[in-house]
C-alpha cells in the first residue's frame, strides 16, 4: 500500500532512536533551526504524545490543565486540514502539547495512539514547506509503526549516544525504518 504524501510538503524527515534520553528532540529542533537559518521553509511535528518536548525546547509554555476531558477527532468525514500551526523562530510547529495542559496525560491503546498522531499530522494547515521534521517518540512501537506505514517519509535520522546500550538499541531500530 503506498504511503500518503502531505500536500505542500516536499520532504518529511523523521528523527528517531531505539531508546529515550539520547537527544532526539534536541537534534530535531537544532536541525530545523539550522535549515530555517539557511532559507529552507521548515515545519516541526512533535509525534510524542506521551512526553511532548518540542514546545519547551522552543520556549513555548503550555496552558495549565483543565478539568474538561480532551476530545480529539480521529475519524472525520471532512478530510481538509483545519489546525493552524504555531509559528516560532520562523518554524511551523505542531505538538499535541498545544492541546494538552502541562499536567495532562494521554492513555491510549497503541493503535489508537498511532491513528491519533497520524490524523493530527494530516489535520495541520502546514502550507508550503520544503522540509517537515518529525520528532518521533522513543522506541519502535506506536505511533512510529503507523506513521511509517501511513505517511511518506523521505529520510530518517537515527540519534544515539556512544554508550553500548544506546548503540545496541539504535542499531536494532535500523531494521525498523
Amino acid at each position: 500500500m503506498p504511503t500518503l504524501r502531505i500536500p505542500g510538503i516536499s520532504y518529511v524527515l523523521a528523527v528517531a532512536s531505539g531508546k529515550g534520553g539520547v537527544g532526539k528532540t534536541t537534534v530535531a529542533v537544532n536541525l530545523a533551526l539550522a535549515l530555517r537559518q539557511n532559507g529552507v521553509r521548515v515545519g516541526v511535528f512533535d509525534a510524542d504524545l506521551y512526553g511532548p518536548n518540542i514546545l519547551p525546547m522552543l520556549g513555548v509554555q503550555r496552558q495549565p490543565s483543565t478539568s474538561k476531558p480532551l476530545n480529539i477527532p480521529v475519524v472525520r468525514t471532512d478530510r481538509k486540514p483545519y489546525i493552524p500551526p504555531l509559528e516560532r523562530f520562523g518554524l511551523q510547529v505542531m505538538s499535541l502539547g498545544l492541546v494538552l495542559g502541562d499536567t495532562d496525560t494521554i492513555i491510549a491503546d497503541g493503535r489508537f495512539a498511532g491513528r491519533m498522531v497520524c490524523q493530527t499530522l494530516q489535520d495541520v494547515l502546514w502550507g508550503e514547506l520544503d522540509v517537515l521534521v518529525l520528532d518521533f517518540p522513543p522506541g519502535t512501537g506506536e505511533p512510529q509503526q503507523t506513521l511509517l506505514k501511513t505517511i511518506h517519509i523521505s529520510g530518517v535520522l537515527l540519534v544515539t549516544t556512544p554508550q553500548d546500550l544506546s548503540l545496541m538499541d539504535t542499531s536494532r531500530s535500523v531494521g525498523f525504518v
